[in-house]
C-alpha cells in the first residue's frame, strides 16, 4: 500500500485519522488527481489558443480590416497573462509548498475563471460571424477545478 491507499486503510481500519502538517499538507490531496487537473487546464487553454489562431487566420484572410482582429490580440494578451501568472503561481506551489503559494494560486484560478465567465471581449469573439469559438466553456470548468483543489 502506498500513500493515499495507507491513509484510507488506517483511518477505515484503526478508525485514526492521518494528521497532515508540513508542506505535503499545502499541496492539494492528492498530488496525481492535481496534476490530472493542471493537465486538463493546459489541454483546454492549447485548444482555445488553435481556435483563435484560426478563427485570426480565417478573418485576415477574408477582412483585413474587421475589428475582430483588434478584439483577438487584446484577447491574447489578457489569456497570456492569465496563462503565464496561474503558469508561475502553480510552479511556485509545487516546488516550495507554502500556504502564502496555494493562496496566490487560487487567487489567480478564481480571477482567470471569472473573467472567462463574465468578460465581454470573449462574448464577442465568440459570437463572431466566421465560425464557431469556444473560450469560456472550455477554460472556466478546468479553473473552477483547480481552484477548488486549491481551497480544500
Amino acid at each position: 500500500m502506498a500513500g493515499e491507499q495507507q491513509d484510507s486503510w488506517v483511518t477505515r481500519v484503526l478508525g485514526v485519522a492521518i494528521p497532515r502538517s508540513g508542506p505535503e499538507a499545502l499541496v492539494p490531496k492528492g498530488a496525481v488527481r492535481f496534476a490530472k487537473l493542471r493537465l486538463a487546464w493546459q489541454a483546454a487553454k492549447s485548444a482555445v489558443g488553435a481556435e483563435l489562431d484560426k478563427l485570426r487566420q480565417t478573418v485576415a484572410s477574408e477582412m483585413p480590416d474587421h475589428p475582430l482582429l483588434p478584439a483577438l490580440s487584446k484577447l491574447d494578451g489578457v489569456l497570456g497573462h492569465f496563462h503565464a501568472g496561474l503558469s508561475d503561481a502553480l510552479d511556485a506551489l509545487a516546488n516550495a509548498p507554502s500556504a502564502e503559494a496555494r493562496a496566490a494560486a487560487g487567487k489567480i484560478a478564481g480571477a482567470y475563471a471569472e473573467f472567462t465567465a463574465d468578460s465581454e471581449l470573449i462574448e464577442l469573439i465568440e459570437s463572431n460571424p466566421f465560425m464557431p469559438v469556444l473560450v469560456a466553456g472550455r477554460l472556466y470548468a478546468p479553473l473552477q477545478n483547480i481552484r477548488a483543489a486549491l481551497a480544500a
